[in-house]
């Protein structure tokens, strides 16, 4: 390494990794004052912001590359393993998490769909749960984490859609998005200058657009309507509903109650052992012969306890649990 870092400029986009893996030999030689200082050193090369990142990091600015995404992923999941019972350390834990999600969102869109993507932003998901299981508390709500982590999702699936070969071969839909930016680019300008009238007449061009497009394409909407909002589904919600939302975080699983009144998250320990049997489960369950047991092992571990007032279940399952028929499950009710 030492050789390696005297034909490095100052400049050269190696050098956050090369730092982060002097970083990863101190921790593994139990340096852990030096290692700490070159992970530090490897995100403030990350770092685009005018200032000097801070030491609590609460000015980080994201860059535009994507794999410096994977390289905050990789630092948080060295020093959660190498320092777990380092409570004050976790706390930056958290953050770089965070930060892990700042630079998602910032660098994502300039590449490419890969379904490896997808999986990084399971694991952000999965180092901020985990981070505020501990008991870490900051001022990063829950809801405002899901709504950035479905909206995101969402661009991954139109990118994929979008990218696929058959919508390559649909010039119908390269028309359609540009004439969409071309009347948008016009709108604006009409409203830059006051011109009520032009706006008017944009307004009911984007109109007939829009019907167009829903001909050409019905299912368009499903892939390119981005946002989420957990605040919305609430109010859509009556006090006897609750959506159940999991999201697959490897060897962990999610679990979202979302009620008209209240919002919270569990982890749950999702084994590959676990997963199998589940499987296993699924497969008899299409053959109609399951056993209740296992329905009701299942059950017991898939849903939550809920408030007695509850008589709508609304399942928003994720990867394998698609293929679970949640209304065999059974559950005992605890009062």
């Amino acid at each position: 390494m030492s050789i390696l870092f005297k034909g490095v400029s100052e400049t050269d986009g190696r050098l956050p990794f090369f730092l982060a893996q002097k970083a990863q030999i101190k921790a593994k030689k139990q340096q852990k004052d030096s290692a700490l200082l070159y992970f530090y050193k490897s995100i403030e090369k990350i770092h685009k912001g005018k200032d000097s990142l801070h030491s609590n990091l609460d000015n980080f600015t994201s860059s535009k590359s994507y794999n410096h995404t994977k390289l905050l992923i990789r630092i948080g999941e060295e020093l959660t393993y190498y320092y777990k019972n380092d409570t004050v350390l976790q706390k930056k834990v958290n953050k770089l998490y965070l930060l892990a999600l700042q630079q998602f969102e910032n660098s994502y869109l300039d590449t490419n769909f890969n379904p490896k993507q997808n999986n990084e932003l399971r694991k952000i998901l999965k180092g901020i749960l985990k981070s505020k299981k501990t008991g870490f508390k900051e001022n990063h709500p829950n809801k405002m984490i899901l709504n950035k982590y479905e909206a995101f999702k969402n661009k991954l699936a139109w990118k994929k859609f979008y990218e696929n070969r058959y919508t390559n071969s649909l010039p119908e839909l390269d028309s359609l998005k540009n004439r969409q930016l071309e009347l948008a680019s016009l709108l604006s300008f009409a409203k830059l200058n006051g011109q009520i009238r032009k706006q008017d007449s944009i307004n009911r061009l984007i109109e007939r657009h829009d019907n167009s497009k829903k001909k050409l394409f019905p299912q368009l909407n499903l892939f390119s309507n981005f946002n989420f909002s957990v605040e919305e589904l609430q109010q859509t919600l009556t006090t006897k509903d609750i959506v159940l939302k999991y999201i697959l975080l490897n060897d962990e699983l999610a679990v979202y109650q979302i009620s008209k009144n209240s919002f919270k998250v569990n982890l749950l320990k999702w084994t590959i052992n676990d997963q199998e049997k589940l499987q296993r489960f699924i497969t008899k369950t299409q053959k109609h012969n399951y056993n209740t047991n296992l329905a009701s092992k299942f059950g017991e571990f898939l849903i939550p306890n809920l408030d007695d007032r509850i008589s709508n279940i609304i399942i928003n399952p994720d990867g394998l649990l698609y293929k679970l028929p949640f209304e065999i499950l059974t559950k005992k009710i605890r009062f």
